[in-house]
């Protein structure tokens, strides 16, 4: 009878132990990351409870394609920043512009505004790139490096350093603010 209970307690499966390891590992790395991302996605734009929900969605992907991921951390990141843009882009399409968010008296602006204005400038740019440019762009705006970009691409750093490189040789015309051309300039004669 003893022996019987015994045998109970024990685990069923090689898969317990190997369960318990995974969860001390993500256990771990949630404690290590969870402020990492959260000001990932801060910096983004995120209120602290947009940022909050972000995060804890974000690792319960990880937790869900653990055994799959090669990065935890810019998987999270990028989890996180995809909720996060996600609902953002839900909540200002069911939004009607107020009468707040119109130039006072004095001609300031509501900083959201232009925060969103900004972001659809960006937008805008990235949307001029080739699909492989606009991807690395697009991280490396969202603060990854490019190793992060590389891991979550699938290619090396140098293919991910040269997408960069030539796309902001590409945008750069396109933001040139005050028309100033990149070219050399020439001399002028008799001088």
């Amino acid at each position: 009878m003893e022996a019987e209970q015994g045998l109970a307690r024990a685990p069923k499966t090689v898969a317990e132990p190997a369960q318990a390891l995974r969860n001390a590992a993500v256990s771990v790395f949630f404690r290590g990351s969870y402020r990492k991302v959260l000001a990932t996605v801060i910096a983004a734009g995120a209120t602290l409870q947009e940022a909050e929900d972000a995060v804890s969605d974000a690792m319960q992907a990880v937790l869900q394609a653990w055994g799959r991921i090669e990065s935890p951390l810019a998987y999270a990141r990028r989890a996180a920043l995809r909720r996060f843009y996600k609902v953002r882009i839900r909540s200002r399409t069911h939004e009607q512009v107020s009468l707040d968010l119109l130039p006072d008296d004095n001609g300031s602006t509501d900083p959201t505004l232009t925060v969103w204005e900004d972001g659809q400038y960006v937008t805008q740019l990235l949307e001029s790139l080739p699909h492989a440019q606009r991807e690395a762009m697009a991280l490396a705006v969202d603060e990854f490096s490019p190793i992060e970009i590389s891991l979550l691409l699938g290619t090396s750093d140098d293919a991910v350093r040269q997408r960069l490189h030539v796309a902001r040789k590409r945008l750069k015309p396109l933001t040139d603010i005050d028309g100033a051309s990149n070219e050399p300039t020439q001399p002028k004669e008799g001088m």
